[in-house]
């Protein structure tokens, strides 16, 4: 078997993903990749060529009914080590202000980036919106499967 491109890494750490969180009781959507057949200005050739998938910036959507509250999270999953560039992504789609989306409501929204940046370790980091700037925030990381919440930070799967 030959080496694998990164367009099937990244699939592969999608579909890692979800599978973690659904085994922690979330309801998860990976919108499956789509393609299209086009010919090879070239070769003229037709061959399938695999069309971006994302919602909104976002691999993946997370649902969870927890007590008192509802939380979502769209995650960017990414095989990276460039956050900004994630971050550039998915702040171009409105996200509510941070404070709205965690502390007064009953329904939590939030973008999270995820990022594999080795083979057991997950950097996971809170996309942030106070007075239309957008950041990043350090929720945490995921090493060999266990959940270790950032210093200062109170979160759980």
């Amino acid at each position: 078997m030959g080496k694998r491109t990164d367009r099937e890494r990244g699939m592969e750490f999608q579909r890692w993903t979800k599978r973690w969180l659904e085994q922690r009781g979330w309801d998860v959507v990976n919108v499956p990749p789509r393609g299209i057949m086009i010919q090879d200005r070239r070769t003229k050739e037709r061959k399938f060529v695999s069309l971006r998938n994302d919602i909104f910036g976002c691999d993946l959507v997370a649902r969870k009914q927890l007590p008192g509250e509802f939380r979502e999270i769209w995650i960017q999953a990414t095989m990276g080590y460039r956050p900004g560039k994630k971050l550039q992504q998915v702040s171009a789609y409105p996200m509510p202000e941070t404070s709205a989306a965690t502390h007064d409501s009953l329904i939590q929204i939030e973008t999270h980036i995820w990022m594999k940046v080795e083979s057991t370790q997950i950097n996971i980091k809170r996309v942030t919106v106070e007075g239309g700037t957008t950041d990043l925030q350090d929720l945490g990381r995921i090493i060999r499967g266990k959940f270790y919440a950032a210093e200062g930070i109170n979160y759980d799967f």
